[in-house]
């Protein structure tokens, strides 16, 4: 397969010079100076980048969909979309036109353009996003990434969405240039896309009067639930020892390989003690963070928080 690509990309190649030496050239440049490249390999070496780079990313999205769900957020998906080669119209390739490419011509063009493909993601009810991946020929043959921010479900307004004030994406047009750029943002957007989304439970929790804490009544005031200053923790104004953090990083294997690990961690005091209770959601299935129907959920670490009491 590789050698028939040679053949048909050295055929391409002749056929494009050709057309380039019936084309005058710049009145400064000599003929014989004029130099065309034959880009032969390359196009073999961006299709092979842009299937690892379709995987890789999908790969990616797909373990923290995993945490997520395990975690509780049921809503948590993702959908790929990689479109298909479309081929010009028979009338275009039918053409007598000298201008106008052969078949064979169109087919080649098409296939050493840039290759698209999309994810779209849910994180939590209030945060999706929109991943670009687009592997290009020229200057570098590499894969670039761009985030943009959709709607929450059963919203059509993408201003809504949380992460535009808490953790926004990149927005230039060069975007994120690798995988591991990407993943940077991921492993930041989300904890604090979850301090987002629990923060309204919190307050809810807390203005409930059959939610009452431990302590005494002389003591008691009404908590005011905030994000943290990183933002990726939510935690009561009024008491400094209450808060539910979120933590998501990256841990190796002992087989050297690499898993994906959130973790969600609530403190708070009954009298003078400490209290904490924390879980975490494993990307890989049988580790530490392994999905169980007892497993807690980080609604259950909010509860327990907020309510000063240990969650059933």
């Amino acid at each position: 397969m590789t050698q028939l690509s040679l053949h048909v990309l050295l055929s391409f190649a002749h056929r494009e010079n050709e057309v380039q030496r019936r084309r005058p050239g710049p009145p400064h440049q000599r003929r014989h100076e004029q130099h065309n490249q034959y880009h032969l390999i390359r196009p073999i070496i961006s299709r092979a980048i842009h299937d690892v780079s379709v995987r890789q990313c999908t790969r990616l999205v797909g373990d923290l969909v995993r945490i997520l769900r395990q975690a509780g957020i049921e809503e948590a998906a993702f959908t790929l979309n990689n479109p298909q080669f479309v081929l010009p119209n028979s009338d275009a390739l039918t053409s007598t036109s000298s201008n106008r490419p052969t078949a064979a011509q169109a087919l080649v063009n098409l296939l050493l353009a840039p290759s698209d493909f999309q994810l779209d993601v849910t994180l939590t009810p209030r945060a999706r996003i929109q991943i670009r991946g687009r592997t290009w020929f020229l200057p570098l043959t590499t894969t670039q990434y761009q985030v943009h921010l959709l709607p929450p479900l059963n919203s059509t307004d993408a201003t809504q969405n949380s992460l535009l004030t808490s953790c926004p994406p990149y927005r230039e047009r060069d975007g994120y240039p690798d995988l591991q750029s990407l993943k940077v943002y991921l492993l930041t957007a989300i904890p604090r896309a979850l301090a987002d989304l629990y923060l309204p439970l919190a307050e809810s929790l807390s203005s409930n009067p059959s939610q009452a804490t431990s302590e005494p009544a002389e003591e008691a005031s009404d908590p005011i639930w905030v994000k943290s200053v990183r933002g990726n923790a939510i935690q009561d104004s009024t008491r400094d020892a209450r808060e539910v953090a979120f933590e998501l990083d990256e841990k190796s294997n002992a087989d050297g390989s690499e898993r994906l690990t959130l973790k969600a961690s609530g403190i708070w005091y009954e009298g003078s003690e400490a209290r904490t209770k924390f879980e975490h959601f494993d990307s890989v299935p049988g580790g530490e963070g392994q999905a169980s129907p007892t497993k807690t959920k980080i609604k259950d670490i909010i509860e327990a928080v907020v309510t000063a009491t240990e969650a059933v």
